[in-house]
């Protein structure tokens, strides 16, 4: 439930001990925003508390403050004060919405942010930075505007705070666009509010999960494996089930050690075959869009980085970020866009193997002859969300926990394609009894905040 006003106006120095002074949030009119949530923030403009523009200049500042440190803002919109003013005039009248998204929602930057994800950009980030990630099935949300990767497996989906959070997100993103086409196929499925299916932990009576283990839960760390086991109890004391199971694909789509690998498999059989051919086509067809700059092909994008090697890492070794240089940007290049056999081999393949034998075999429960209300995954390594990126299918993830160095890490639901009311089902009940146990999602701390990566030229060579 939001806090009244008067919580909200508590002392939010002890809301925040623990973090640097220079990081902290600051309050809004005498408002304590820190960890609220979007039903909190509405009320308040609702009532008067502070006004849109109040609120856009609050985030403004706090970008300011702390995108030095955190790196996570590459820009802004210059109009959002002239949008939040109209807002306003609105809301007067008697009638009258990647890894950077995810730190600026864990860091209070924002309470909702989105993001695109071809294979991990959501729940990777969302799971690391110990924040709420929904990555919707393909379809569900637009693609259009956004730079594209893979016309099979992009999705945009949002992050939050909570899961009612995401979902707020989720609800904005949704819809029917003519300009993506996979939007308008007669298959699609969608809800008219998610929030509908938020619920709590009593609804976990009854309900029976699967637990893949092959390349999956037997890769678990052993930290995260005995906090995670710690939440399995208590989701089987509220009266759920909790049964192994493995994805019948597990051997030919997960690599041996369950580590995420897009290149797995030989050429008619990886994720990377397709991912290269639909990344230079949308690419190309992204840039010959744009206005106001040079950039019109990948192979522009390639040359710039190598006459910027020293900042745009073209080579390897040339930027700690990009340790391998831009070999995946090359070997895109060099498949020129042809749809081959090759091409369409691997994208049978992969759908086949991580749909019909992945996760929609994980989700028959045999035992009873149905379905499994989800598949539970603790999936820092990525091999779930591999699957479930070349399927198309949907994820959520929830934080609860940290390890043993204090890196966030979450529980994720997953099943088949258009079941985003059910994860949201859930994924909220799973939340509400974890809160239960161990309280509020873990706030970053922003250790060495004042370390930059800088690179540094090895004089031994």
């Amino acid at each position: 439930m939001p806090r009244t006003v008067a919580q909200v106006c508590q002392n939010h120095d002890s809301s925040q001990r623990g973090i640097p002074h220079l990081l902290r949030l600051e309050q809004l009119k005498g408002l304590d925003l820190y960890e609220s949530s979007v039903e909190e923030i509405q009320q308040l403009l609702s009532e008067g508390h502070f006004t849109s523009v109040d609120y856009v200049e609050f985030c403004f500042r706090r970008i300011h403050s702390v995108n030095p440190y955190l790196e996570c803002i590459i820009e802004t919109n210059p109009e959002a004060v002239e949008i939040a003013a109209e807002l306003d005039k609105e809301r007067r009248q008697v009638d009258g919405s990647s890894s950077g998204s995810a730190v600026a929602v864990s860091a209070n930057i924002v309470p909702i942010s989105f993001g695109t994800e071809t294979d991990t950009s959501i729940i990777g980030p969302a799971s690391i930075n110990g924040v709420v990630g929904i990555k919707p099935t393909v379809g569900l949300t637009s693609r259009a505007g956004v730079v594209p990767i893979s016309k099979s497996m992009d999705t945009v989906g949002s992050f939050g705070r909570t899961v009612a959070d995401a979902v707020h997100g989720l609800n904005a993103i949704v819809g029917i666009d003519e300009r993506d086409a996979i939007t308008c196929s007669p298959s699609r499925l969608q809800r008219e509010d998610y929030s509908m299916y938020l619920t709590t932990k009593a609804s976990l009576k009854n309900a029976r999960f699967g637990l893949p283990n092959k390349r999956c839960w037997e890769f678990v760390t052993k930290d995260i494996k005995e906090k995670a086991l710690g939440v399995l109890e208590a989701i089987k004391e509220a009266g759920a089930d909790v049964v192994d199971v493995d994805f019948p694909c597990a051997e030919d789509r997960i690599s041996a050690d369950g580590k995420w690998d897009w290149t797995y498999g030989k050429p008619s059989e990886s994720e990377f075959s397709v991912v290269k051919v639909e990344a230079y086509n949308g690419i190309n067809s992204y840039l010959s869009e744009l206005s106001d700059t040079r950039m019109k092909t990948l192979e522009d994008i390639i040359k710039y980085n190598q006459e910027n090697s020293g900042t745009e890492g073209a080579e390897p070794g040339d930027h700690p970020a990009f340790p391998v240089g831009q070999d995946n940007l090359q070997q895109i290049a060099q498949s020129s866009g042809i749809e081959t056999d090759t091409y369409y081999q691997a994208l049978k393949y992969t759908q086949r193997k991580c749909r019909t034998e992945g996760i929609d075999a994980a989700l028959k429960d045999e035992k009873h002859d149905k379905i499994f209300d989800a598949l539970i995954l603790f999936d820092r390594k990525g091999a779930g969300q591999q699957l479930a990126a070349q399927a198309g299918y949907p994820i959520i993830c929830i934080p609860i926990g940290v390890d043993s160095a204090g890196l966030p890490f979450s529980l994720s639901l997953q099943h088949t394609a258009w079941k985003e009311d059910v994860l949201i089902r859930w994924a909220s009940a799973i939340e509400d009894l974890v809160r239960g146990i161990s309280g509020w999602r873990p706030t970053p701390q922003y250790r060495d905040h004042l370390s930059k990566d800088i690179p540094v030229v090895d004089k031994s060579c």
